[in-house]
């Protein structure tokens, strides 16, 4: 029992996940950090205690031969990132992470639905034309039973997101559901396909002095959204755009090197933001890539992109605007001289980094916090618009005026 503790104690502080997917710049560890914390938690007194607990479960308690070390070593991790006290922080356990990251990536193997619960049951909420889930007719409405042969009844939200997110493409799914009203059992067979998530959409909307602005919605940085951007900006380049309105409201951040990417696109060199480590008190600048971009990413940029930057940009956010993307807004404003249009935004300054817990899965620490080029920090108390306005129509309507 003591040696798998041990291993338990170097998961927790070796093993560094490389994935890029971070609500804030990723942190960087040195081995010798790591060695001596280690040494901490293990040489204090209270450790072997916490040893004993775990044998006194296993030895003592009624179910102790039902209980299997990995539950108890989930349960473990559970407690540790429980006592951080931090709504940031969790355990993903390793039969989760597939269902957690897919949409962060960008592009995941799925069947192209979404749902909410309602009256205890997954009722489908939206069904994307062209993927597997419209083409084998599953509508909206439809209340989702059962989940090849599963019951579904009074199981939260974030189980069923489990269950039914497959691990690769072509995974047969049956749902039983029932239809209409009153109700009419139908059973809806379906096999997985790669879906790539639209992070990053656009429309043309006309402003009052006549001319033509383009309006470009971020749902989420993910890995992807730089790529989706790219053929955005190359149309706008193309039809001679005088104005973006950049609409970051409802945006709960993501990947915060697809967010410095896209900001890229609207500032040059220079300090995006500055970042503190926690865990030893480093400070890091997180700089604009332009460089980078006209280096190695030159095969995907449209011609003349640089021509960006001189088109004016208005910024709309509420108090969903975190994260991420408090850091593109508040960049825009600093560097761009961008209004904000909106409500006051989420408040969120602090970043998170995810460590591998080897087979057990990963656990996500926040790591750092992050202030603004000229030193705001958003934590707590959120970014105030430049013209507060909380119709959602009216935010637009404004946003569109100041193009002159």
């Amino acid at each position: 029992m003591r040696r798998i503790c041990v291993v338990l104690v170097t998961l927790f502080l070796v093993s560094v996940c490389t994935s890029s997917i971070a609500a804030q710049p990723k942190t960087t560890v040195s081995p010798d950090f790591f060695t001596a914390r280690e040494a901490e938690i293990i040489n204090d007194p209270g450790f072997q205690s916490f040893l004993n607990a775990l044998t006194y479960v296993k030895r003592f308690h009624i179910k102790g031969k039902e209980i299997s070390t990995k539950q108890l070593l989930f349960g473990a991790i559970r407690g540790a990132v429980a006592a951080i006290d931090d709504k940031y922080s969790e355990f993903i356990p390793a039969e989760e992470e597939v269902a957690y990251f897919s949409k962060k990536v960008g592009v995941y193997p799925g069947f192209g639905f979404t749902y909410k619960i309602v009256g205890g049951y997954p009722t489908v909420f939206s069904v994307d034309e062209g993927d597997p889930a419209a083409e084998a007719g599953l509508k909206v409405g439809d209340v989702i039973y059962r989940y090849n042969a599963t019951p579904l009844q009074s199981i939260p939200l974030k189980k069923v997101s489990i269950m039914m997110t497959p691990d690769t493409s072509n995974t047969k799914a049956i749902l039983s559901v029932g239809r209409g009203n009153p109700r009419t059992s139908v059973e809806i067979t379906m096999t997985s396909t790669t879906i790539e998530y639209s992070a990053v959409t656009s429309s043309v909307l006309t402003c009052p002095a006549g001319y033509s602005v383009t309006s470009i919605l971020i749902d989420q940085f993910t890995e992807n959204a730089v790529q989706q951007l790219d053929q955005i900006m190359g149309d706008i380049l193309r039809t001679d755009c005088r104005g973006i309105v950049l609409d970051l409201r409802d945006c709960g951040g993501g990947c915060a090197d697809a967010a410095e990417d896209i900001l890229s696109y609207f500032i040059g060199d220079g300090v995006l933001i500055t970042t503190q480590e926690c865990g030893d008190g480093r400070h890091s600048d997180s700089r604009s890539k332009q460089s980078k971009f006209r280096k190695t990413l030159k095969t995907h940029r449209p011609m003349g992109w640089e021509k960006i930057r001189r088109v004016p940009v208005v910024c709309l956010v509420n108090r969903g605007t975190a994260s991420a993307s408090e850091v593109v807004a508040l960049a825009l404003r600093e560097y761009h001289h961008a209004p904000l249009i909106g409500e006051k935004t989420f408040g969120k300054g602090v970043g998170q980094t995810y460590l591998k817990l080897g087979s057990l899965g990963q656990i996500k620490l926040t790591t750092n916090r992050w202030t603004s080029a000229k030193g705001v920090s958003v934590q707590g108390v959120g970014i105030k618009p430049d013209y507060e306005i909380k119709d959602h129509e009216a935010q637009v309507n404004k946003a569109l005026s100041l193009f002159k």
